[in-house]
């Protein structure tokens, strides 16, 4: 860690002396590249234009998968990596997408063997269970239970 350190400090004192952190020259851009309507770098005028965006459109990107191996009495945890909400972006028609981290989730078990009672304990993305019973258990994972406003698109979804 000290060699990365007195390497970096290094580098920034032979980029003061030689002017390598004087102010760059100046370069006028506009600030989004691609703005609706087109006429932005490199544009010939197609550009893109907004869009109508519906709850429908919405798709959960995820994947769940179990931590540890399931075995009756003992905890088993299953884990939601990097879940979030696809939506078309509503500012240009031309395929972009958003990916909204999921503000709320749940997890709840939908399908237990015949005389299982466990249940699961949430954590966010994780949950445990500690099955009681040898059999199939399905675990759900739900975004937005109860709905989600998304500010970004400002559209609630269901």
């Amino acid at each position: 860690m000290r060699m990365f350190r007195a390497t970096a400090i290094l580098y920034l004192l032979l980029m003061a002396t030689a002017g390598g952190l004087g102010p760059p020259a100046a370069l006028a851009v506009p600030n989004d590249p691609d703005p609706p309507g087109g006429n932005g770098p490199g544009d010939a005028g197609g550009g893109c234009l907004p869009q109508a965006v519906s709850p429908d459109q919405a798709v959960l990107n995820g994947v769940a998968y179990l931590v540890n191996p399931p075995m009756v009495g003992h905890t088993t945890r299953i884990r939601m990596s990097n879940p979030t909400i696809q939506v078309p972006d509503p500012r240009c028609d031309d395929g972009r997408v958003l990916n909204i981290p999921v503000p709320i989730q749940t997890w709840s078990v939908a399908e237990r063997p015949a005389g299982g009672t466990a249940n699961l304990t949430s954590y966010g993305v994780e949950a445990e269970l500690a099955p009681d019973r040898s059999g199939s258990w399905r675990v759900v994972y739900t975004a937005c239970p109860n709905g989600c406003y998304i500010p970004l698109i400002r559209m609630t979804l269901p």
